[in-house]
């Protein structure tokens, strides 16, 4: 096929919006996508977008091959700023330029998306390498983001649902419920087909069905929700979603225990701007297998569609090869800053995106607090509120936000409303362990408690044998620009720069945190299983500092 001149002929495919698709994402790892021998083309991988920019000098290129089994191919570019356009263009059989392509859509000043599959004219050759490049018409560079994913049947063949970018939250009791998240790409929204058997992909074999709740429209996606209640506790649950073009893969989800019995989770923030990084941490998430993720806020960099769209294509990588969702509980950051809607729409939590769970019964009360909001007024009612409930029926208390109360960054500013509202009321509560992020580097602190005397420093003072002391730990690596852990105060047990996240085991009579390195060695990583959540994989790189691999958080 020779292609098409500038103007759009019968032939070509002229794709504005989404046909139907059948889109799923899945590891990148499982196809190898070649280039072919051309060094100017760059090999795309499968459900992961790309940035650059360009302008009307030139065209930049990228290749990708599809597989034997694909249905189709959709290719999308997005302008990351509305008033800068850019135009894709694809060949099948050899670079495309401004003259010749065999896909060129006609769009100004929009995203564009094509759709190659049985439909399209030429129609999708599976096995085929398809080229494809990105131009503009304008003198000034136009920063783009560029994504192409295959259309691929679903674990069992099947034809795969018209659905992508899915998500477990936990806002309400995660031994009896849990909220199915997902975009819709196309048709009606899907239903959830689940049960405590694995049934593979045929939806007529589950037992229990749930249509979505809640549909929003947020950052160019439909967000899709189904909250799903009254689940058994400590139990595998198996799930698909069928809509009218198909059923998607299978996954599940494990509910906590209503027992105290124990469990492990992850902790972190700060994936704002390399995806590199980001995209090894969330695979050590999903070799780790723990029951939960805390985030703790400035998932993106921009709050804006191009960048959440790519931070929940890199979150995919957190499923498990056999199909396992880890759920995620989303606090928002500086950088969410279109408010508290963003975290909302996109995670179904509450609108203020303040909440509380228990896991294990009363093993460990989890506080997601938002700090981009006043830490006093109702926020700190509801606290003091939940806290005198919980605190002395509660084994552990540990809290999450974003904005740190003393930084290890001296150019950050000191989290002044937060130590003035939640220090205190940490201490008198005995709330053992808190995560915190924004500084873009390590610490753990030794046990502390709120003290302006003699010995103190920034309002802390070190209490390592009072029960109601306070070990604060994180300050968010998990992509970010690093920043040096430079203020450092004698409460501090240690401190570095580093891409990480903590991984934490939960006990009855302790905490164990642990914290993990990201870094290229990931690949070599081992994989948990299910049943041994608590080992330490082969090749896990730990930080190991002067005061131990291990902190240890005594319980109350």
């Amino acid at each position: 096929m020779d292609g098409g001149t500038l103007a759009p002929q019968p032939h070509l495919t002229i794709s504005t919006h989404m046909k139907r698709s059948h889109f799923l994402t899945i590891s990148a790892a499982v196809f190898t996508l070649l280039s072919v021998n051309v060094s100017a083309q760059t090999p795309l991988k499968n459900g992961i977008s790309v940035r650059d920019a360009v302008n009307k000098s030139r065209l930049v290129h990228y290749t990708i091959q599809v597989p034997e089994n694909a249905q189709g191919l959709e290719v999308s570019l997005a302008n990351v700023k509305p008033d800068k356009d850019t135009d894709l263009y694809i060949r099948k059989d050899g670079k495309p330029t401004r003259d010749q392509w065999d896909f060129r859509p006609f769009v100004q000043g929009a995203n564009e998306l094509v759709t190659i599959d049985a439909n399209s004219n030429p129609k999708l050759v599976p096995g085929a390498t398809y080229h494809i490049a990105v131009g503009s018409q304008l003198d000034k560079k136009a920063e783009y983001s560029l994504r192409a994913a295959f259309i691929l049947p679903n674990s069992d063949g099947g034809t795969p649902s018209a659905t992508r970018r899915y998500r477990i939250t936990w806002v309400n009791d995660p031994a009896t419920t849990a909220t199915v998240a997902w975009e819709q790409i196309s048709g009606e929204a899907g239903t959830v087909y689940y049960d405590t058997q694995d049934h593979g992909t045929d939806a007529s074999k589950y037992t229990f069905k749930k249509s979505v709740d809640r549909e929003i429209h947020h950052f160019d996606m439909r967000n899709c929700f189904v909250r799903l209640e009254k689940l058994q506790p400590d139990t595998k649950y198996y799930f698909v979603i069928q809509d009218q073009s198909g059923t998607s893969n299978r996954y599940y989800f494990q509910t906590a225990a209503t027992e105290q019995k124990p469990f492990s989770f992850c902790a972190g923030g700060d994936s704002r701007n390399f995806r590199e990084p980001r995209q090894q941490a969330n695979r050590l998430v999903a070799k780790l297998r723990p029951l939960f993720v805390a985030f703790t806020g400035d998932m993106i960099n921009q709050d804006i569609s191009v960048e959440w769209q790519e931070w929940l294509d890199d979150w995919q990588q957190t499923i498990t090869p056999d199909g396992r969702i880890i759920p995620i509980l989303p606090h928002r950051g500086n950088h969410e800053r279109n408010g508290n809607t963003t975290i909302y729409n996109l995670f179904d939590t509450t609108p203020n995106n303040y909440y509380a769970l228990n896991f294990s019964r009363d093993l460990m009360r989890f506080y997601v607090l938002n700090s981009e909001i006043s830490a006093g007024g109702e926020q700190l009612d509801w606290l003091q509120t939940d806290l005198r409930s919980h605190s002395s029926k509660t084994r552990h208390l540990v809290a999450g936000y974003h904005k740190p109360m003393r930084p290890v960054v001296a150019a950050k500013k000191e989290g002044t409303d937060e130590y003035d509202h939640w220090a205190s009321l940490f201490y008198l509560h005995g709330v053992d362990l808190v995560f915190e992020s924004d500084s873009h580097a390590v610490k753990r602190t030794k046990p502390v408690r709120p003290f302006n005397g003699e010995g103190s420093t920034e309002g802390f003072i070190e209490s390592s044998n009072d029960p109601k002391a306070t070990v604060y730990t994180g300050e968010g690596c998990w992509g970010a620009p690093l920043r040096a852990a430079q203020d450092l105060k004698p409460w501090i047990a240690a401190a570095g720069t580093f891409n990480s996240f903590d991984w934490t085991q939960v006990y009855k009579d302790r905490i164990e945190l642990r914290t993990v390195k990201v870094s290229a060695k990931e690949a070599k990583v081992g994989q948990n299983t299910d049943e041994s959540p608590f080992n330490i994989p082969a090749n896990l790189e730990l930080w190991e500092p002067e005061s131990g691999t291990v902190l240890t958080v005594p319980g109350d």
